[in-house]
């Protein structure tokens, strides 16, 4: 992202938080961009750098995958503080 690039989000950010209404940006596509954003505010990210497009299907797998995952995480916390 370029510094006009990031200006004119930044400055749709500031606007739209003024409003209350949350923001989206599609297309990040690194971690810097990712970093960037975040420090500006914006509520929601889309792009190739968190993952590539896929079929809904696969997407509520990797969610349920993911959910799995972080219940065994827990279980395993709460076993070995026990």
């Amino acid at each position: 992202m370029d510094a006009i690039d990031f200006a004119v989000v930044e400055s749709i950010q500031r606007i739209a938080s003024q409003m209350g209404i949350q923001t989206v940006a599609e297309g990040v596509e690194s971690e810097a961009a990712l970093k960037a954003l975040a420090a500006i505010g914006v509520d929601f990210v889309q792009g190739y750098h968190l993952h590539r497009p896929a079929p809904l299907t696969e997407i509520v797998r990797l969610l349920r995958q993911r959910a799995d995952d972080d219940v065994r995480a827990v279980a395993i916390t709460e076993q070995t503080q026990a």
